[in-house]
């Protein structure tokens, strides 16, 4: 195990210490049958209420669930980490399709998305006027959406919605700048409505930087830790706000003059907030004020990979017959059981050790209302359904498991399915 095994948790599937209680408060922790592990957690919760949660408790406990996942055999790995890594290996791609596709680049969780689409429609021309602004601000009553967020969207989009990124792009593709291209660029700037010069000039330096861009450049490694920090924010920490700073802040470093750097006060801002983001998910001061940005975003890089020892298949396995159906999916058992109470909603699980119990109530109006094939469906969305909410198991693999496995009307369900989890990620 790792010499600081509080990193674990921004790695693997283990719950947050700063959202365990809650996690509890709804039965959605299993951490298997060991009385070691139950010790742990209640020590855990115990030093959360007292505000007093050790760096060893906490180690100890992501020790601990981390072998439980690993005797499961569930998965490991958060869906966000394989991203985290493909960025900061690859910097220049990763910041470049983020570029291209701007819309991919800054996520606005709880906003609704036909908001953003009508922000995307405004800024077709990469500007807003004083009646499009307006209407935005209507529409923020319309949709929920607070100014602050208003703010920050356009503000993001402003900088990389650019209509000319993608000229910009094919210009700089050779590492050079003709002035009939400048030529070009500039003309194209007045048709939209008057882009000033020296934002041209700025994307210019950002598109020739980053096909220039060599790590012997960068001795610092600041740039793969903007862009390690901005998918940290994004897919660990789930904080658009600090994600689109950290974005920003490599566009700026690209498309500062001379390229490459980025000021020390900037720098130790980013620092300071994803050091704090990552204390406070962990409620352990892991990170001490004054860290360098490149060595948080290296720390959490170092965070070893561990595998199930076997290495061998996940079993699986199904059972069907009159009375339910049972899978085996990665360590879990997954039974439905009928029941016959009218006080009871029309399904609900519950989990014991490993085993996840899905009741379909067959006194449920619902069901004396419809046919055998309305029934089936029942079972079926509430397996799938229950599935999804055990967010420590609930992937695409396992899901497409049990759709592929159940006896299934096609006539009646739908193959295509997604799944949905809350944005902590646990």
């Amino acid at each position: 195990m790792a010499k600081e095994p509080w990193l674990y948790y921004l790695r693997y599937r283990i719950p947050f210490p700063r959202d365990i209680i809650g996690l509890l408060d709804r039965h959605r922790v299993d951490i298997g049958p060991s009385a070691q592990a139950h010790t742990l957690l209640e020590t855990l919760v115990t030093e959360l209420k007292n505000n007093s949660l050790s760096a060893a408790t906490s180690g100890r406990f992501a020790e601990s669930f981390l072998e439980h996942l690993l005797s499961t055999k569930a998965t490991l790995e958060r869906d966000g980490w394989k991203l985290v890594q493909a960025a900061t290996a690859n910097p220049v791609q990763a910041f470049g399709d983020l570029l291209l596709g701007a819309r991919d680049a800054s996520y606005h969780p709880g906003i609704n998305p036909t908001f953003v689409d009508l922000v995307d429609d405004i800024m077709r021309d990469g500007r807003v006027t004083a009646a499009e602004s307006n209407f935005l601000t209507e529409k923020c009553a319309e949709y929920d959406v607070s100014r602050e967020a208003l703010t920050r969207i356009l503000r993001f989009k402003l900088r990389f919605h650019s209509p000319l990124i993608a000229l910009v792009d094919e210009i700089c593709k050779d590492g050079t700048v003709t002035d009939i291209e400048r030529q070009l660029l500039t003309e194209r700037a007045t048709e939209l409505g008057g882009v000033p010069t020296g934002e041209i000039e700025r994307l210019l330096r950002r598109g020739l930087s980053l096909r220039h861009y060599r790590s012997s450049e960068d001795p610092a490694g600041l740039f793969p830790s903007l862009i390690g920090g901005f998918f940290v924010c994004r897919h660990i920490l789930h904080d658009p706000e600090l994600a689109d700073d950290f974005f920003t802040a490599a566009d700026e470093y690209l498309s500062a003059v001379p390229p490459y750097s980025l000021d020390a006060n900037t720098q130790q801002r980013l620092s300071d907030a994803l050091a704090g983001g990552l204390n406070n998910l962990i409620c352990t001061e892991i990170f001490v004020g004054g860290t360098g940005l490149a060595s948080i975003v290296a720390s959490v890089l170092a965070i070893p990979n561990v595998q199930p020892a076997s290495g061998g298949p996940t079993v699986r396995t199904t059972k069907v017959s009159d009375q339910g159906v049972e899978i085996i999916a990665k360590g879990l058992r997954f039974e439905l059981h009928s029941i016959d109470n009218p006080r009871l909603p029309l399904f609900h699980h519950e989990i014991i050790g490993s085993v996840v119990r899905v009741f379909v109530n067959s006194s449920h109006p619902f069901l004396h209302r419809s046919d055998d094939g309305a029934a089936l469906l029942v079972r079926q969305l509430a397996l799938s359904i229950t599935l999804t909410r055990i967010e420590l198991y609930g992937d695409d693999e396992i899901l497409d498991d049990f759709f592929d496995r159940l006896p299934m009307n096609d006539k009646l369900v739908a193959r295509k399915h997604t799944t949905t989890r809350d944005t902590s990620d646990h």
